[in-house]
């Protein structure tokens, strides 16, 4: 009995049920033995018997869950857009978010991009705006307003309307069109308008939701790709800097953004919006070979077209060169084992994506990337 008393108590109060934020801060918790309390997520509110040392929550969602989280006077980590005033705080990084979103779709030839506006919550706005700002990097890209809230007259409207409205605003917008979403359920709406409106995903409309939810995305209408925003790690670090705080430690910093892994593809956003036949051919030797020791004029020999023409054919299309293309694949790819292999050596990271050597992957992926290979791994793993 007297160890489970000073086991310390922690109370989840995240609003909602999210498996991966849980099963990080679990992974947490098992770690120092907490004794963790989860009743509010089938409650609302917090507990009246509960007595404990802190708490990780989700503030700035609802005032009234706000006020009863703040008037504990515990020791409080957020998991959550919104800053509090003294209140420590873990997020995913938006701003890598939007960026993974548009070179995912630049990548592809997509010239013509949406941000579906539904909710006006607070991560929707962000997430909106760092992909408008990302999106400037695309000279050629044109944003078209996908933006129910500013269309809508009936606040009173519910999701059947809104749904019929989305399928007739896709149906006006050019093709083939890129739609990105805050969420992987907002995500699945889209989908849904498109197949209620005869429109092919992704020829026609092309989506990427947010939070790579498998229950959402592989059962959607059409499977859905999404930004894996590393839930469990947010869940995880939150868990650790309640923990930090409730030692008497100060935390290093208010607020920890959590970058997303990268882009899990789906069915929805597997395809090309490149109408170039040449350049298609192209893009796909690139990314079937780019793990062999070739040039892109090696990979490029059987397309029937002189290189000369097929490069201006390429930048002009995509967006950039064949031969960046072969590097970011190629970066791409040693992130991916960076972070799924923490065991390979970094000779074997270099070998399979691509690279000479570990010197030149090191070379490469520090310059493009700002960061070198190792210090990408430790960064973007658990700190257990």
């Amino acid at each position: 009995m007297t160890q489970i008393k000073k086991r310390k108590r922690v109370l989840l109060a995240l609003g909602w049920h999210s498996y991966l934020l849980q099963r990080g801060v679990a992974r947490y918790a098992n770690q120092v033995r907490w004794v963790l309390n989860v009743e509010m997520e089938r409650t609302g509110t917090v507990p009246p018997y509960w007595r404990g040392n802190g708490v990780i929550c989700v503030l700035g969602v609802d005032d009234k869950l706000d006020r009863q989280i703040l008037a504990l006077n515990l020791p409080t980590v957020s998991i959550s857009p919104v800053a509090k005033p003294h209140i420590p705080r873990v997020f995913c990084d938006n701003k890598i978010m939007a960026e993974m979103a548009v070179e995912h779709f630049s990548a592809r030839g997509f010239k013509h991009f949406a941000y579906y506006i539904c909710s006006g919550g607070p991560v929707e706005e962000m997430r909106a705006t760092e992909f408008c700002k990302a999106l400037r990097s695309q000279p050629t890209a044109e944003l078209h307003e996908l933006n129910w809230i500013a269309a809508n007259k009936n606040r009173n409207a519910g999701s059947a309307m809104r749904i019929d409205w989305l399928g007739k605003r896709l149906k006006q917008l050019p093709k083939p069109l890129a739609v990105i979403t805050e969420f992987d359920d907002r995500g699945v709406e889209v989908l849904q308008a498109c197949e209620n409106a005869g429109l092919r995903v992704p020829d026609d409309v092309a989506v990427l939701g947010a939070d790579n939810d498998d229950l959402l995305c592989d059962f959607a209408p059409v499977p859905l790709s999404s930004i894996d925003t590393d839930l469990e790690r947010q869940g995880y670090e939150a868990a650790a800097l309640l923990n930090r705080i409730m030692s008497g430690k100060k935390p290093a910093r208010r607020t920890l953004l959590v970058p997303p892994t990268g882009v899990i593809m789906r069915k929805s956003s597997d395809l090309l919006g490149i109408e170039h036949p040449h350049v298609v051919a192209a893009l796909g030797q690139i990314r079937e070979r780019y793990r062999e020791p070739v040039t892109t004029k090696e990979l490029c020999r059987e397309i029937p077209m002189s290189y000369r023409w097929l490069h201006a054919a390429f930048q002009k299309h995509v967006g950039h060169t064949m031969a960046e293309e072969l590097r970011n694949c190629r970066i791409r790819q040693a992130e991916k084992l960076l972070l799924d292999s923490a065991r390979l050596k970094m000779e074997d990271i270099a070998e399979q994506a691509g690279f000479s050597s570990a010197g030149q992957m090191t070379r490469v992926f520090s310059h493009f990337r700002g960061v070198s290979p190792s210090n990408y791994r430790k960064k973007h793993t658990f700190n257990e």
